[in-house]
């Protein structure tokens, strides 16, 4: 015999004593609203479930985000590459110019050179042709005079 207490009553039923004892049984109603909560609490679960990323959506968005940066950077080395390539045109048309510039300034600079050296020859020559000059007026001065003197 099962030990079910002193109280149990063998004749009645286990039914018997769990009412005496106030339990109460479930009605088909009570089961199936109870098997309604749980669906419902399983419904909130998937949907926190679904909303959750599982390994698989984490590892697809890891290798999205790769993919993205690296779409980043080679834009931006293209992006680099063609500043740098943009830089060394600028480089060069600026080159270009000053040369130009510098041609212009040393033209310049040749011609006021010359000139400078035609006032420097000028500034030593011209007081040696004015002396020369000078003498030979004297000299004229003098054999006027002379043949002003033999006429008279």
């Amino acid at each position: 015999m099962l030990g079910f207490g002193p109280d149990y009553d063998h004749e009645r039923g286990r039914d018997f004593m769990m009412r005496k004892q106030g339990v109460r049984f479930a009605t088909k109603a009570d089961l199936d609203e109870a098997i309604g909560s749980v669906r419902q609490e399983i419904g909130y679960i998937r949907q926190d479930l679904e909303s959750k990323a599982s390994k698989t959506d984490l590892s697809d968005l890891g290798k999205a985000i790769r993919v993205e940066m690296a779409d980043g950077y080679s834009r931006l080395a293209h992006q680099i590459l063609r500043q740098q390539d943009e830089a060394h045109a600028s480089e060069d048309r600026l080159v270009r110019k000053m040369d130009a510039l510098n041609s212009v300034v040393l033209g310049r600079l040749d011609v006021f050179t010359d000139r400078m050296e035609t006032i420097w020859r000028e500034s030593k020559t011209l007081p040696q042709v004015i002396d020369a000059q000078g003498r030979q007026l004297g000299d004229h001065e003098a054999r006027i005079k002379s043949l002003e003197g033999r006429t008279s």
